[in-house]
């Protein structure tokens, strides 16, 4: 590996020996000084991101302009950042992010309001920027960056009296030592007074570069918080502090020294609750030399660099090619340049626009080991793989080697207990190489994946930061206030994940500690966060492969249940698990690891997605700066509330009628999304909800809606809340005293809506006779008992649990499953019908006769349940292959679907069918139809008839008619048709020809079209009737033919054609004329059905949704077909949720054909429907 990077290196310089254009004006000169395309802590942008960066440097002794020239990292798109009117001056420096951002000319001093954040850059000994206040006050805003230059830099809030130097003045504010700190200056004579000023250091490290700051100012009273999200404020100290009012309340920054410069970028900035942009705060210096304009200019690329390495190049305003100059591959904060004798060096100290230091020629390799990191059974030997002229330094304890480490000197290291090997590689004369991680576990049984967390002792262990202790400031009782744990410190950590023993992923990340009372448990819950200044900002790695393409990027949970991990650690599981039945887009999913902590055993965690702005972002293909996404209105966790707080206040305007209450928030709100969220919430009786964990979002601009996220179930399905009532919480005192509440707000509006609360719990009842039914929800909780079967006992073990207290807690879920589906419904009807509920069962007199659909319940061989008398029921009686509708033993109706309500007590509803023989044999069969093709690929109307007898049958005189008797087409004389041969009628052959290559008899022209719906008759000579269908184009005739250039064919010829059940859309553009159809089942059994999946809306834009209520299916493939035949979209999964959406944002309007294939009980399932696309 290092050889073919020193080669490289040759190459570049022998290419390029210097790297320079000159700009076709005065000619100076214009070198690439500096790169580093795996920036992790050497540069923040004004967002507090750490992207990468390019540096060019002016050599000459006057300025350059850059106008219209243009820099890409791709050679066939050399436009891909033009310059705008940029100037470096003479021996000065341009710093270019490559970060995909595509800012150019962004100017940042006092304040920038239209992107939302303010930069300074000082040099001065303070500056204050700032509005006046009287009164209370609460304020709070997020520290993005802060450039720190020496003891005395610092940002943050103040309060004071004066606007000079000398003025009494509280703050909170981040300086060097990656804390808070709180400082006061109580006194009006400093000169006098000793003890003039104050400072209290807060003990908790925050999140740098993403700090969030809050002071409350009430009376004379100043209380003081810290977030690492914003939404989540830790109260840290109350103050007493008298101040004169009005007083000045505002930002302090200050670079703590006249001759550095210092930068500070803020966002989010709120007082009083209320988004402030910084525009509107006046600024005052009261340091001398102070920096009060416009200085600074940031400029990022419309492209990122590879971290593999990549080439830069730069083209004149007249698209020549002035400079290529080609990166290779670095290491986390190493940077490639030009060195004071001008070679190209790697540089171990990066100098954004600054000259460059010494540099180096080699960049060592991480050190790799005989044997990959791993699962053993039997103990092994493992040696370092070593580089000449390097030296070795490892650890066997999970510390970071060091040259102080033990030096490698070529032994055999022999392992036969778990074990964590940590080694880095050492050359004087190059650049030290990263420190490599093996992790090496032995005996491990278990069938479940293992997350290896590798980490520094001390950030885990030790008095003064572990995480996993007390400490030694903390309280000696309950909740143990000042515990380490309850830091928010976060620190890098090194994983490993393993799957069948072997490693499949590995990377870096930041870990902390996660949750709320549930940190004082022995296993405590834990967050992996990817970061740029760990390795990435993503994971490249799909923890759960039944997610085709997982959203869930950069954040992922390690839970243990809070309050569940002492008893079960399944109600958090089970209840995201379930959701997956609901229609609910956004939802968490699970799944069941050992993880090892510093290679010792830390039992079963859950580990868990994690839906945040990036995921919304990644799904919708959205801008995070767009979304709002509220865990209350007090706490907005990305963008704000302000448009929610209006919108409440709207539909609380006691003057507004129901139907305009609706209307505002039918356009407002997801309605299908607040009743299954509403729905989840009540069966699994959560009673940490709504008081808590509640989460809406919405987009600003094009997905205005809101919609609820479901999360945190870990107080639910719990035996002794199996009475509870949900809607007795929405009576509580503290709901009703809260000025908004995400759920609540929307829900007292909607229930007293008759309409709308019908169709609620309509939805209700339908779910819960169905997929929330008990066998069923038992059924999803014994398979996660299941999956974590052979390892509880170990993790039990570990935690000093009994494994009769977990079985206890099993058997305490498996009850409240058996019994909430009639509790909830009683408890609905008690509230709001007051007429008991009925006992249903519908049924076939024959077996296996048919499937029901009643209302959105769909596919069942039986209904057998609970339903609310006061509420219509629509039923409807699916034939299978052979069998055919007769009608209803409490209905006369003709029809297979009847509406009603179920007002006895007891009710049996029997669909009568009658078995009919499937295997109908006409020598000439209509065996398949296109009608209505598409205007841009006409291949007009047309039918294929089909000989199924053993002799050739001469259709000499035959006719054809539509639905209309005057449309008759006769077929010529001497049109034979061979045994199992075909023959095509067209009402355009010259079209025909022009689309089809298959030879074929072809006869035609019939003078008259096929309707979107019609009757195909078929006589001989004598006006005997042969054959006869009368296809439309709904359901259950297949849907995708109408339109799209896709045929209807006959499943098999011996079927009964006049029977929907078996015609099929054709797999293939244009169909099959002439040859076997593409759905032909020779079986005599159909593996197909139309009713597996659904989708939604029809006409659809922005997204297109699919709905099933199978059950164990597996290999999914979906396309999506244009009218020329062309697969525009394709989804294949081995897992499929019953309920999910594709993105079809970027189809054109028009005709679609989607194809659904999957595999249930061995056999292939089929679904085809037309699709209408209309996004503009």
């Amino acid at each position: 590996m290092q050889k073919t990077k020193e080669k490289n290196i040759k190459v570049i310089i022998t290419v390029f020996p210097v790297f320079f254009f000159l700009l076709y004006t005065s000619k100076p000169q214009i070198i690439i000084n500096e790169v580093q395309n795996c920036n992790v802590t050497t540069l923040f942008d004004e967002d507090g991101d750490t992207p990468d960066w390019i540096e060019l440097y002016n050599t000459s002794d006057t300025t350059v302009n850059l106008l219209n020239y243009s820099i890409t990292d791709d050679s066939n798109f050399p436009q891909k950042w033009i310059f705008p009117d940029i100037s470096i001056p003479p021996h000065e420096y341009l710093l270019l992010f490559a970060s995909g951002k595509d800012r150019k000319n962004q100017t940042y001093g006092q304040s920038n309001s239209s992107s939302g954040f303010g930069h300074w850059k000082q040099r001065d000994d303070f500056t204050f920027q700032y509005i006046v206040i009287d009164g209370d006050v609460d304020i709070s805003l997020q520290l993005s960056y802060f450039e720190i230059k020496n003891k005395l830099s610092e940002c943050g809030i103040m309060i004071r009296e004066l606007l000079n130097e000398k003025s009494r003045f509280i703050s909170c504010v981040y300086n060097h030592t990656s804390k808070l700190n709180i400082q006061i200056n109580p006194s009006l004579q400093p000169d006098i007074e000793k003890d003039w000023f104050k400072m209290w250091e807060i003990d908790y490290a925050m999140n740098f570069p993403n700090v969030w700051i809050r002071l409350i100012k009430e009376k004379d009273s100043i209380s003081f918080y810290y977030s690492e999200t914003g939404n989540s404020w830790h109260f840290s100290n109350k103050i007493y502090f008298n101040l004169t009012q009005p007083c000045f309340l505002g930002i302090s920054h200050t670079s703590g020294d006249k001759n550095v410069e210092s930068n500070c970028f803020v966002k989010n900035l709120k007082i009083n609750n209320e988004s402030v942009e910084l525009s509107k705060l006046s600024k005052i210096n009261l340091g001398s030399s102070a920096i009060s304009k416009n200085t600074s200019s940031f400029h990022h690329l419309s492209f990122k660099l590879s971290k593999e390495g990549d080439s830069i190049l730069i083209f004149t305003p007249k698209s020549q090619l002035e400079l290529n100059f080609s990166l290779p591959e670095l290491s986390r904060d190493i940077s490639y340049g030009i060195d004071e004798n001008f070679e190209y060096k790697f540089f171990r100290t990066p100098t954004p626009k600054s000259k460059n230091e010494i540099g180096y020629s080699k960049l060592l390799d991480s050190p790799t080991l005989t044997h990959r990191s791993g699962i053993y059974f039997s103990p092994i030997i493992v040696r370092f793989i070593k580089e000449d002229n390097t030296s070795i330094y490892y650890t066997l304890d999970s510390q970071k080697p060091t040259t102080k480490s033990k030096k490698w000197e070529n032994e055999n290291i022999a392992l036969d207990t778990n074990t964590i090997i940590r080694a880095i590689a050492i050359n004087e004369d190059a650049i030290n190489s990263h420190i490599s991680t093996f992790t090496f576990l032995f005996s491990n049984n278990s069938t479940l994946p293992v997350l290896s967390l590798v980490s520094e002792p001390t950030n885990f262990f030790s008095d003064s930061i572990g995480i996993f202790v007390l400490g030694n400031k903390a309280d000696s009782t309950y909740p143990y206030s000042g515990a380490n744990f309850w830091s928010d410190n976060e620190f890098e950590s090194e994983i490993e994940y393993f799957i069948d023993d072997k490693l499949v992923y590995k990377t870096n990340c930041g870990v902390s500690l996660q949750g709320n009372l549930a940190r004082v448990f022995e296993q405590k819950s834990l967050k992996l966060i990817a970061r740029n200044r760990y390795n990435d900002d993503e994971f490249k790695f799909n923890f759960f492969e039944e997610l085709a393409e997982s959203n869930y990027r950069n954040r992922y949970s390690l839970r243990t249940g809070s309050i569940d991990w002492t008893q079960s650690m399944l109600r958090d599981p089970l209840a995201t698990r379930l959701c997956q039945k609901l229609n609910l887009d956004d939802i968490e999913y699970s799944k069941p690891i050992n993880v090892f902590i510093n290679g010792n055993y830390w039992g079963i965690y859950n580990l868990q997605t994690k839906i945040n702005e990036s995921y919304l972002s990644d799904k919708y293909k959205l801008n995070e700066d767009s979304l709002n996404i509220l865990l209350s209105v007090s706490f907005p966790i990305n963008g704000d509330n302000n448009g929610y707080i209006k919108l409440i206040d709207s539909i609380n305007n006691p003057k507004l009628q129901e139907s305009v209450i609706f209307d505002i928030i039918s356009h407002n709100f997801n309605l299908s999304n607040f009743i299954d969220y509403f729905f989840i919430e009540s069966f699994s009786a959560n009673y940490d909800w709504p008081f808590n964990n509640t989460k809406i979002w919405n987009e600003q601009n094009n997905s205005p809606k809101w919609k609820w996220i479901p999360y945190d179930f870990d107080e639910t399905f719990m035996e002794y809340h199996i009475n509870s009532s949900m809607f007795d919480i929405f009576e509580n005192e503290n709901l009703l005293n809260q000025e908004y509440n995400v759920f609540y707000d929307v829900y007292k509006k909607l229930i007293k809506i008759p309409i709308f609360r019908d169709s609620v719990f309509s939805r209700f009842q339908d779910l819960l006779n169905s997929s929330f039914k008990s066998d069923s929800v038992i059924k999803v909780l014994n398979t996660l008992i299941e999956e974590r079967s052979e390892e509880v006992s170990n993790h039990q073990k570990r935690w000093n649990r009994s494994l009769f207290d977990y079985q206890k807690h099993i058997d305490g879920i498996r009850f409240f499953l058996e019994h909430r589906p009639l509790i909830l419904l009683n408890q609905i009807d008690e509230k709001f019908y007051h007429k008991k509920l009925c006992k249903l069962k519908i049924s076939a007199n024959l077996k296996n006769a048919c499937l029901f659909n009643l209302n959105t319940i769909l596919g069942n061989t039986e209904i057998d349940g609970y339903f609310f008398k006061t509420l219509p029921l629509t039923i409807t009686a699916i034939p299978n292959d052979g069998y055919k509708f007769v009608g209803w033993n409490i209905d006369t109706s003709s029809s297979n679907t009847i509406t009603l309500y179920p007002e006895e007590d007891n009710l049996e509803i029997i669909a009568y069918f009658e078995k009919i023989d499937v295997s109908i044999k006409n020598d000439i069969v209509i065996n398949e139809i296109m009608y209505k093709a598409p205007d841009d690929s006409d291949c007009k109307d047309w039918i294929e008839l089909y000989n199924n007898s053993d002799h050739v049958v001469d259709l000499s005189g035959w006719s054809l008619k539509d639905s209309d008797d005057e449309h008759i087409y006769q077929i010529p004389e001497n049109a034979f048709i061979d045994e199992d041969k075909y023959l095509v009628l067209s009402n355009d052959t010259n079209s025909f020809n022009s689309i089809y290559s298959a030879i074929v008899p072809l006869y035609g022209n019939f003078n008259y079209g096929l309707g979107r719906g019609d009757i195909i008759r078929l006589y001989n000579p004598f006006y005997e009737l042969e054959d006869i269908v009368e296809y439309g184009i709904d359901y259950p005739w297949p849907v995708g033919a109408d339109g799209t250039g896709y045929s209807l064919e006959l499943i098999h010829p011996n079927r009964d054609n006049s029977e929907p059940s078996n015609w099929k859309t054709t797999l293939i553009n244009f169909g099959t004329p002439g040859e076997k159809n593409s759905i032909y089942n020779d079986t005599g059994i159909s593996n197909f059905t139309e009713l597996g999946f659904s989708i939604f809306p029809n006409p659809a834009s922005s997204y297109l949704y699919f709905r099933t209520n199978e059950v164990e299916i597996s290999i999914v493939d979906i396309k999506i077909i244009d009218i020329f035949g062309n697969t525009v979209l394709e989804y294949k999964n081995n897992f499929c949720n019953s309920y999910f959406s594709l993105d079809i944002r970027n189809f054109v309007d028009g005709y679609f054909l989607v194809t659904v294939n999957y595999m249930k009980d061995n056999k292939i399932q089929n679904n085809c429907f037309k699709l209408i696309v209309n996004n503009h």
